[in-house]
């Protein structure tokens, strides 16, 4: 795929990750949104209060992901309507350096099994929390934000009714790990038939296998292609993944879509 296909992949894809960024601190709000703003598949919704938060959550707007300042004095009413409006949503909590600016809430979610906290970009610190709905990540190290953000809205956006697990979780591990062009490959590499594939799929997610593939590819693509030594990005994703012939049926299923892209329709 040459350099303008690309180009109007990106474009297809503008602002089509939504984010709630919920901080009362303007200065921190501005250096966020500018920083994963850099890639334009994002959009940043600046949260500063409980009324703000209910005004996200009465428009149409789908969610992908919600950053939480670690000082935010209404994380507990976040919290609620959260799990009152989602089936599951990635939320990244935003970390002061003392454990002690935790809210109660978040210091307690902090401290259980199924919290990711991350200290280092690296390879495994980012798989290991691939089934868990939230992260902590220090405010001094933003730059991980990127690419964790980048993989959970990914898998929000494929699977917004709840995340697989079991045969279901291999199977998403599998696709971001390894890559697998075709629906075929993603069922070699699984070792399963393709019905129960079908039937993992539709159980959570409104697309076919196919579209989630070529889906995972497109948005994998043009993050590939805005990263730069200045930039994170997600892993495991080299230019080589995928051959010309394979970009090409990303960018030609994308454009045939047009308004349809997100819709439950092949």
């Amino acid at each position: 795929m040459n350099e303008r296909l690309e180009t109007i992949l990106a474009d297809y894809l503008k602002k089509s990750l939504k984010v709630m960024l919920c901080s009362e601190k303007p200065a921190l709000q501005s250096k966020v949104t500018t920083l994963i703003q850099q890639y334009s598949q994002f959009s940043v919704t600046p949260v500063p209060s409980v009324g703000a938060l209910k005004q996200c959550l009465k428009s149409k707007d789908e969610w992908h992901a919600v950053l939480i300042d670690s000082r935010c004095t209404f994380s507990q009413e976040l919290f609620t309507n959260i799990r009152g409006n989602f089936s599951w949503m990635p939320i990244i909590v935003l970390r002061d350096l003392f454990v002690e600016d935790f809210s109660k809430e978040i210091y307690e979610l902090s401290h259980k099994k199924n919290v990711l906290v991350l200290q280092n970009v690296t390879p495994n610190n980012v798989k290991s929390g691939e089934s868990r709905n939230i992260t902590v990540c220090p405010l001094g190290k933003l730059e991980l934000v990127v690419p964790t953000l980048q993989m959970l809205c990914i898998k929000k956006r494929l699977f917004p009714k709840k995340m697989p697990t079991g045969i279901g979780e291999v199977a998403v591990k599998t696709l971001f790990h390894e890559n697998p062009v075709t629906v075929d490959e993603w069922i070699e590499l699984l070792g399963i038939q393709r019905s129960k594939l079908h039937r993992l799929i539709h159980s959570h997610a409104p697309y076919s296998p196919r579209k989630i593939v070529l889906l995972y590819h497109a948005y994998r693509i043009v993050f590939n292609k805005s990263c730069n030594p200045d930039k994170t990005c997600i892993d495991d994703y080299a230019p080589h993944s995928l051959n010309d012939q394979a970009k090409n049926e990303v960018f030609e299923y994308i454009l045939s879509q047009g308004g349809r892209l997100f819709s439950s329709t092949e």
